[in-house]
């Protein structure tokens, strides 16, 4: 009986796992420091499947949210949501006041 995997010729059951993905830069929609954390908010349109909303702190992925334009409120884009849901975080962020319980 054959395994739709093993015909193909590059898959191998004991090969190492794939390497992280290569990060995307997207569009800056804001930047700022929080104690002695930058937090930085892109925002990276995937077409069709939508808008993400990405937060990195000190350079690395923290949390991101994509906005598909099936899950939009109507008269709503999912750029728009992203900008939204990006906006809200950035004030959570920002009234949190002890840092450590934060990072």
């Amino acid at each position: 009986m054959f395994n739709a995997m093993s015909r193909d010729e590059h898959y191998s059951l004991f090969a190492p796992a794939p390497g992280p993905g290569i990060h995307t830069t997207g569009e800056l929609l804001y930047e700022f420091l929080h104690g002695h954390t930058k937090v930085r908010c892109e925002l990276v349109d995937h077409g069709q499947y939508g808008v993400e909303a990405r937060l990195l702190y000190d350079e690395e992925h923290r949390i991101s949210h994509t906005f598909a334009p099936w899950h939009c409120i109507p008269l709503s884009t999912p750029r728009a949501a992203a900008i939204h849901w990006a906006e809200n975080e950035r004030r959570a962020i920002e009234a949190n006041t002890n840092a450590e319980a934060w990072s």
